[in-house]
């Protein structure tokens, strides 16, 4: 039996604010105060709600992800979540596991920068997986809670990982029929308190 429970957090979506940081970039580059696609576009090719075509996203994500640091200098969404998620670790009562999907062509520090975006937050010395598979790699784990902010993440969790509870952090973008069907959560404070309900 496990001394203490496991959970994991996604990074991008959930803590950090990289859609702010991408659309300032693309704003820059394609001199546009404004996105422009369809709700269509945006299911099929899973792009969050920034209204761009597909090919424009493409050439501008490569291009943000390239810049010196990009993922060091990203924003945290909200402080309260940082300040929060740093007061439970600092409890010593749960065992935690960052997994986040980043792996942009051509970029080779990513793990690095990811490490230092952490430790600048004071979340210092927890295991850091870069993975797009998160079901099977929560299974391997044995994570017991995860939470993202991404359908398709929620799903692989869902048939890959049976152990794990996936929670969906409530943005806009994730759909209603996600949200109907796992836990959803508007901040950590409230994940953490499906995590201690369920324990």
């Amino acid at each position: 039996m496990k001394d203490k429970p496991h959970i994991g957090f996604d990074l991008d979506g959930v803590i950090a604010d990289w859609i702010y940081s991408y659309t300032k970039h693309s704003h820059k580059v394609n001199g546009t105060k404004t996105m422009r696609t369809t709700d269509s576009d945006i299911e099929q090719f899973s792009l969050y709600p920034w209204y761009q075509p597909r090919d424009e996203f493409i050439s501008t994500i490569k291009s943000w992800a390239k810049q010196p640091n990009v993922f060091v200098k990203m924003p945290h969404i909200d402080s309260s979540d940082i300040n929060y998620l740093r007061a439970m670790q600092n409890l010593n009562a749960y065992d935690i596991s960052f997994i986040t999907a980043r792996n942009p062509p051509g970029v080779h520090d990513v793990r690095e920068q990811t490490r230092a975006w952490l430790d600048k937050r004071g979340l210092h010395d927890h295991p850091l997986y870069l993975s797009k598979n998160k079901g099977e790699l929560c299974d391997a784990l044995g994570i017991d809670f995860f939470i993202d902010d991404s359908d398709n993440n929620i799903e692989d969790i869902i048939l890959h990982s049976p152990k794990t509870v996936p929670v969906a952090m409530n943005r806009s973008y994730v759909s209603k029929s996600t949200k109907r069907s796992v836990p959803t959560a508007n901040n950590l404070v409230e994940y953490f308190g499906i995590v201690r309900s369920r324990l």
